[in-house]
């Protein structure tokens, strides 16, 4: 009990760190790009981050889980994440580049020039992002949460010191903050590596085992994604239908809120490292269900208080350009409870190596978010906020119904007898 513990101090240690840091760069972008400038950024950024779930076609959490049961040596995980990382990385780039969400002439002040610039910064930061992704599910294969701290908040942490400097110096533009974001995952990238091949047993590039691996992990990328996308799918709706500026208010109301969720990640995050290294056991389970409950009632409280601040918080915050943001970010609060035991079921039931429970869950709560913002009724950010706090819901009611205890002994996420 002290090990888990010890682990989630750790791990909401950097989360903490990262976000604090994070809340300066927010509240500097917010301002100085405006709700239309933040709201491009927030929709490239989204889709990198997206790229980086779905492009690592589940290899990370297939490595994590066979390396915590033993099935694979750190060395072979590795060689193999190596190998695949630029043929993703080309992939991805080149879907974003083709597909994006955003055009990035709009975000460039200086014409065809700074659009080359640019698509540059998005393929770095695409195969950054892939990189450190990749390599996470050798930290939390081996356990090493420190290692996986530091992947995960350093480049946040990084991207937030060059925001406030550049914002100091007057050239802060939706340009160069996506270079800093691409930047700081860049820099971040060599130390992952050491790290991963800090200790490891001998790299073998055995790439006669990637199909199986992809073949097994290709369900929890699929899962992750959808999971990461309920939680987008308002910023990207709001970007078609009302213009970035309308997504700028959304994406900052449910970035203000997300600050309060760093808790449930950080206990995430350990249970799906407990759960890769000792198997879905009916005791770890009984924990993680009981963890999750807790989490929730915490979260139904400082969502409720969060929500009774909404107005003074955001302006404060942000400023009065910010003020159609107060309604969703209210509406995100009362949601809260229900965001955070998703999260931590979603992890255990990863952990647990069954992508396609969370990926059922998900889908139908994500069908509910996408109807409920393409209905005609409300605001469209009202109509965003309300669909991903509905889908959660929905979510939450039916892990709640598959862990019941009343339902029977045993779960279809326990190990079989």
């Amino acid at each position: 009990m002290k090990g888990f513990i010890a682990r989630i101090v750790t791990i909401l240690a950097s989360r903490v760190l990262t976000r604090a840091s994070q809340v300066v760069a927010f509240v500097v972008l917010a301002r100085v790009l405006s709700p239309a400038g933040f709201g491009a950024y927030g929709v490239l950024t989204s889709a990198v981050f997206l790229a980086g779930q779905i492009g690592n076609l589940g290899l990370r959490q297939s490595a994590a889980f066979r390396i915590g049961s033993g099935r694979m040596q750190d060395g072979q995980a590795i060689g193999i994440l190596l190998a695949l990382w630029p043929i993703l990385s080309i992939v991805c780039g080149g879907v974003i580049l083709l597909t994006g969400g955003v055009s990035l002439s709009t975000l460039s002040g200086s014409g065809a020039q700074g659009a080359w610039g640019l698509s540059i910064a998005t393929v770095v930061a695409v195969a950054s992002v892939l990189l450190l992704t990749l390599l996470q599910g050798v930290f939390l294969g081996r356990g090493e949460m420190k290692a996986f701290a530091l992947s995960d908040a350093g480049p946040r942490i990084l991207q937030s010191v060059l925001v406030f400097l550049i914002a100091v110096v007057g050239l802060l533009t939706a340009e160069t903050a996506i270079w800093s974001f691409a930047i700081s995952f860049l820099l971040l990238a060599p130390i992952a590596i050491w790290l991963a091949l800090r200790g490891a047993s001998r790299v073998q590039v055995q790439l006669s085992t990637a199909p199986d691996m992809i073949r097994h992990g290709l369900l929890f990328a699929v899962s992750l994604f959808l999971i990461t996308f309920q939680g987008r799918v308002g910023v990207f709706f709001l970007s078609g239908a009302d213009g970035t500026a309308a997504a700028g208010q959304f994406f900052a109301a449910q970035r203000a809120c997300e600050i309060f969720l760093e808790l449930a990640t950080a206990v995430g995050l350990v249970l799906f490292s407990d759960t890769a290294r000792k198997g879905a056991t009916k005791e770890g389970f009984e924990k993680a269900r009981k963890t999750a409950t807790t989490m929730a009632l915490l979260f139904l409280v400082l969502g409720a208080g969060a929500a009774a601040v909404a107005g003074p918080a955001v302006n404060i915050l942000l400023g009065p350009a910010y003020a159609d943001a107060v309604g969703p970010f209210r509406i995100l609060a009362l949601g809260l409870a229900a965001a955070a035991y998703v999260r931590l079921m979603n992890s255990v039931v990863a952990g647990a190596g069954k992508p396609w429970i969370s990926g059922g869950v998900v889908v139908v709560g994500l069908s509910v978010n996408i109807l409920i913002c393409l209905s005609p009724f409300l605001e469209p950010g009202q109509r965003a906020a309300v669909g991903f706090v509905a889908g959660n819901f929905v979510s939450m009611a039916i892990y709640g119904l598959i862990v019941s205890p009343r339902l029977g002994r045993s779960t279809p996420i326990e190990k079989p007898a």
